[in-house]
């Protein structure tokens, strides 16, 4: 019965291990980048291993693993290295609020007014939106006289300022990705 509690070792030197964190493509590239340092540094030394130099690092995309080839010695090393790099990464949460304006009526700033002189009446409405030099020209033949003269020769003026408030509508989506 103490033997079925105990862990079976994994045997030969090809192991599977899972990550829960990194990606196994990008981690198989450093720990080959990292297996042929360790080679370098090893030709150079006198303490050459037996079987050195043959270990492969394979990704399995599917299962987010890593296939590794490797002696003993090599497969603890790389295991070390494994387990500072599956690691749980920092997050950020991005929370966003749109908010779409839309004007139904935009707003109308305007002038109406009316001049009286000897000639007769004028009028117009100058707004915003319609503002023509017809009127601005209408405006001048009201105030100058026909004659020539600097003396305007109106009777009667009047004139309002109109605000047309604007009519506003908002939607608003809450985005949390």
């Amino acid at each position: 019965m103490a033997y079925l509690d105990t862990p079976l070792e994994q045997s030969g030197n090809v192991r599977v291990i899972y990550l829960e964190y990194a990606d196994a493509i990008a981690t198989a590239e450093v720990l080959t980048r990292v297996m042929q340092n360790i080679s370098r540094l090893e030709e150079g030394g006198s303490n050459k291993r037996a079987g050195s130099g043959e270990s492969t690092i394979e990704a399995d995309e599917g299962t987010n693993s890593l296939i590794i080839t490797a002696d003993t010695d090599e497969m603890a090393a790389l295991e070390a290295v494994i387990a500072r790099l599956d690691i749980r990464r920092a997050q950020v949460l991005i929370e966003a609020i749109i908010v779409e304006m839309t004007i139904t009526e935009g707003q109308d700033l305007g002038l109406q007014w009316l001049f009286a002189n000897d000639n007769g009446v004028y009028g117009s409405n100058i707004t915003t939106d319609q503002a023509r030099r017809a009127s601005l020209g209408q405006l001048g033949d009201a105030l100058v006289p026909d004659d020539g003269s600097e003396n305007i020769g109106t009777r009667e003026v009047a004139a309002s300022l109109a605000t047309i408030p604007e009519r506003r509508s908002a939607g608003v989506w809450w985005m949390n990705p």
